[in-house]
């Protein structure tokens, strides 16, 4: 299945976007309930780890071994983010 064309690794505004719809999350169902620096803090590091795999996935040294991966048992990158979204709203309502 093709995928739209890919996204770069590095786009700090939609990373800055992804926090701060995080931070409002927090304010507006919680009440401020959640520290938003450990909020931050938490979410940078997730978005740089994704970003470390992306760029190692992406090394040419790596192409012919990632295309003998089937990915048909896999969920596309847009379930993968909207999954994350759920989780997020959940996180967040407990």
């Amino acid at each position: 299945m093709a995928q739209s064309p890919p996204k770069p690794i590095d786009d700090p505004q939609r990373e800055e976007e992804l926090l701060q719809n995080i931070l409002r999350k927090n304010r507006e169902l919680q009440n401020g309930i959640l520290d938003e620096n450990l909020i931050r803090n938490f979410f940078v590091s997730q978005i740089e780890a994704g970003k470390m795999l992306q760029r190692e996935l992406s090394l040419p040294e790596n192409k012919e071994e990632l295309e003998n991966v089937s990915i048909k048992d896999y969920p596309s990158l847009d379930a993968v983010r909207n999954n994350i979204n759920i989780l997020d709203e959940r996180m967040f309502k407990k």
